[in-house]
């Protein structure tokens, strides 16, 4: 259930535009906002439970009233990442009474931004947050690829980064189980191994049968 600003009334959201705005978790809490300034123009009924302030007080607000000026940097470098996506976010929202610290998501839906938010209840998120952060670079090259060939070369170079590995490589199978080094990224040191071919006898049987399953 969410309020509008506009009618002042609850409702389900039924033929909404907005990304499922009905399937926030009743501990949480979710803001739709309108560029540029952020303003509030939808908000969850929860609010008085999770926040302590009636969603009427917040309705018509800019969200910086809420969070404060020096969150505003992490919430726009969150949306530059690209328009559609789903990126995590963390914040602190000032109460009446303490100063609680949310984890969510935010992204955008037609023309507004959407950000849920639950309170920070274990360290679990924190962990696929750091990840997250880790991979989401990598992933954004290799969807930029422009060929099979450069993002195999992503792939390698983007994983030795991450494993600390000398050497990391794609190999491809043909029917037989030999093959072809497609891709590698390696330290300088060590001689190279793309292109080169290897018959099925060198490659190990355990090494066979998972390729098969994939």
């Amino acid at each position: 259930m969410v309020l509008h600003s506009d009618t002042n009334k609850f409702n389900n959201s039924k033929g909404e535009s907005i990304h499922a705005p009905g399937s926030i978790q009743l501990h949480g809490i979710l803001f739709v906002l309108q560029e540029p300034l952020l303003k509030i123009i939808q908000v969850s009924k929860n609010t008085v439970e999770v926040l302590g302030i009636q969603p009427q007080e917040i309705l018509g607000k800019f969200f910086t009233e809420l969070v404060g000026i020096e969150q505003i940097a992490s919430i726009e470098a969150a949306l530059s990442e690209t328009n559609e996506s789903i990126t995590p976010i963390s914040l602190y929202i000032q109460t009446p009474k303490d100063k609680l610290f949310f984890n969510g998501t935010i992204y955008r839906s037609d023309e507004s931004i959407i950000i849920e938010l639950e309170p920070l209840v274990s360290q679990q998120y924190q962990k696929e947050l750091s990840f997250y952060n880790l991979i989401k670079f990598p992933i954004t090259k290799i969807q930029a690829a422009h060929s099979l060939q450069e993002m195999y070369q992503i792939v390698v170079t983007e994983v030795r980064k991450l494993i600390g590995f000398d050497r990391v490589m794609i190999y491809q199978f043909d029917t037989e189980y030999g093959g072809e080094v497609v891709a590698e990224d390696k330290v300088k040191s060590l001689n190279t191994l793309w292109g080169l071919h290897y018959p099925d006898s060198d490659i190990p049987k355990l090494a066979q049968y998972f390729a098969s399953k994939i």
